[in-house]
């Protein structure tokens, strides 16, 4: 089984638990999606390669 990010229902707290747990408890806890990082305009030097 995996682990998943959920928060808490009930204290809004987020965590981690078993993927069991949601489909024994599912009305307790709800899945957070992994965010991918998003995408910088400028490239990690922080230069444009245009405007070189």
């Amino acid at each position: 089984m995996a682990i998943i990010r959920v928060k808490n229902n009930h204290t809004g707290d987020e965590g981690a638990v078993d993927e069991s747990w949601l489909t024994r408890w599912p009305e307790d806890f709800t899945p957070i999606p992994d965010e991918a990082p998003a995408k910088s305009a400028k490239p990690s030097s922080g230069t444009d390669k245009e405007n070189k």
